[in-house]
């Protein structure tokens, strides 16, 4: 019996790129272990609640901080520094697998960004 993963096509396109693109992936195992179903209703990706910063270190919410110049950005400023787009939320592709032994949705697991 396969292994499942149900995905949002983009998210499945983007995984099967990945094969390809990548030489230590092996397609054929993965094709011959798992199974992929779109579901063009399910999410694209979703919030980890953590947002990276202009220098590409990723923080939670408590820990950001930004010096710019003169200025000082901390935690209290998150809604200002969204809005004008100085950090970013990271999400995640949504991957649902259905019969995988333990293990396996972690390493299908992709961080957008």
């Amino acid at each position: 019996m396969l292994t499942t993963i149900v995905s949002h096509p983009k998210n499945l396109k983007a995984l099967e790129d990945r094969l390809k693109t990548e030489p230590e992936l092996d397609q054929e195992l993965f094709k011959a272990t798992f199974r992929l179903q779109p579901n063009s209703l399910m999410p694209i990706d979703e919030p980890t609640g953590t947002y990276r910063q202009p220098d590409g270190i990723v923080v939670s919410p408590s820990e950001i901080r930004i010096n710019y110049k003169f200025l000082s950005y901390g935690p209290e400023d998150l809604e200002f520094l969204k809005y004008a787009g100085i950090i970013t939320e990271v999400r995640r592709a949504v991957f649902y697998v259905m019969g995988a032994p333990p293990g396996v949705a972690e390493i299908l697991e992709l961080t957008n960004g």
